[in-house]
């Protein structure tokens, strides 16, 4: 009997400490660098400081919030949202809606993979990649 109490104990620790461990390593600020898409059957990849003349964060922090800014044109725009990040999927909540986005994150590269459903936007027909470099 106490040999399953301790084997469910440790099972248990196990799950709180890996969700954890995934938590944490969404920490940070992570900067757009590319987004791969389709768009009318055309693939393409558009790197982000080439296209926008700016940039593209996003900071997860502790408490549970993101906040995505746009540095465009010397103009800075920033929306927050509410996160949660586990099992590599990423869900943002904001206005009463949310997104769960699949994420992986491989040392400092983190990987969004975007479907048409998610975008509601009829011109892209494919997935769309979104890659982001911790800074």
């Amino acid at each position: 009997m106490k040999k399953m109490l301790l084997a469910a104990l440790a099972a248990v620790l196990c799950l709180v400490s890996c969700e954890k461990a995934q938590t944490n390593k969404i920490l940070g600020t992570w900067e757009a660098e590319k987004i791969y898409l389709n768009v009318e059957g055309f693939e393409m990849a558009v790197d982000i400081k080439e296209v926008s003349g700016g940039s593209i964060s996003l900071t997860f922090k502790k408490d549970g919030t993101a906040t995505m800014t746009e540095r465009i044109e010397g103009e800075s725009f920033s929306d927050t949202c509410d996160y949660s990040y586990s099992n590599d999927i990423l869900t943002l909540s904001f206005e009463g809606e949310s997104i769960s986005i699949p994420t992986t994150i491989t040392g400092d590269i983190l990987t969004m993979k975007v479907t048409p459903e998610m975008m509601e936007d009829e011109d892209i027909q494919g997935n769309m990649k979104i890659v982001w470099t911790r800074r």
